[in-house]
């Protein structure tokens, strides 16, 4: 599990968890599985391997009936191929990771700006959507470049916090924001330095 993602899923839980509390506990039900998952996907689904199939169904089994506890929604866990859904009175979300992660349909590709960067995770409900990924680039270099690159192209820069080994970004388009955080990469793939973690939240109209 990369820590910047860690620190960023956990500021969002907190987020949509105060702005929500006035709308009663299946709300916040769901920001509880919100961070479940996210770290379940880490730390179950990226672990499994096929000689393991015995223990990786015990799992999926647990974490479809734990998740399903918390938000009264069916819930559908598959490690093989490292993906989650869940499907409730408000639509389905999807979570995917490892191999099968891939950019959602409504993610805007400007956002990913270097041109090694390998999806690790990525998750989709209703038009916001989350993705996590990797880089070679240097944490200062990936940094500059969304400064850069991201006002070039008509987005409004809100925040910046850079703390060294770990920095964030905000920004706004339209009805749009967007949370960026970089930070070292801490998962199983040694091979890239950089994990960037972007949030992708819009308001619907």
């Amino acid at each position: 599990m990369l820590k910047s993602f860690v620190i960023t899923v956990s500021i969002w839980i907190d987020n949509s968890k105060d702005a929500k509390q006035v709308g009663g506990d299946n709300k916040m039900n769901k920001t509880k599985a919100t961070g479940l998952i996210i770290l379940c996907l880490s730390i179950v689904l990226s672990s499994c391997s096929p000689s393991k199939t015995i223990g990786q169904k015990t799992g999926e089994k647990i974490l479809e009936k734990t998740i399903e506890a918390q938000t009264g929604a069916k819930v559908d866990v598959d490690a093989q191929d490292g993906e989650v859904t869940i499907k409730s009175e408000d639509g389905q979300t999807q979570y995917s990771a490892g191999g099968s992660a891939v950019l959602p349909s409504n993610f805007p590709k400007e956002l990913i700006i270097t041109s090694d960067a390998k999806i690790i995770i990525a998750s989709t409900s209703g038009t916001n959507s989350s993705v996590t990924y990797i880089t070679n680039s240097e944490q200062n270099e990936v940094f500059d470049k969304y400064i850069s690159d991201l006002t070039g192209l008509g987005w409004t820069k809100e925040m910046e916090f850079d703390a060294g080994q770990g920095k964030m970004l905000n920004f706004a388009k339209e009805n749009t924001k967007v949370t960026i955080t970089i930070g070292e990469n801490n998962t199983k793939d040694q091979s890239e330095k950089t994990a960037v973690n972007i949030i992708l939240t819009t308001e619907e109209n």
